[in-house]
């Protein structure tokens, strides 16, 4: 992983989520839920189908999701990805399942940096 990408671009969460009343905290919830669960699920399948899925779909669905992390400043995931779909026909099967769990991880690291910056957005 490169040092210099950040987990969580702060300027950017900041931008989504530190103004704003009890409906657009609430809002936020929301949508950071979804995302959590969209993103989780989504790379878990890719991982599971690594080895079988086109070229095509895998880079089409990889850009998505990459799309979908870097939007709310997930860094340091959106570079995993972007590795991903740009290398997957060269990479080999582990290479492939490898990247998709550093992806995973980074993102995962980028919720929990993002939950201890707005508390209110893991709150119900």
């Amino acid at each position: 992983m490169d040092s210099q990408i950040p987990i969580l671009d702060t300027k950017l969460a900041d931008q989504w989520f530190a103004e704003g009343d009890a409906t657009d905290q609430e809002l936020d919830r929301t949508m950071v839920t979804a995302l959590r669960t969209d993103v989780g699920l989504r790379l878990a399948a890719m991982e599971l189908n690594a080895g079988t899925v086109s070229p095509k779909e895998a880079a089409h669905e990889l850009h998505k999701l990459r799309g979908a992390v870097a939007s709310f400043g997930f860094s340091t995931s959106a570079h995993h990805l972007q590795q991903l779909e740009h290398n997957w026909n060269s990479l080999a099967l582990p290479d492939r399942v490898t990247g998709l769990k550093a992806a995973n991880e980074a993102f995962l690291a980028g919720l929990n940096e993002l939950l201890l910056r707005f508390p209110h957005l893991g709150t119900p």
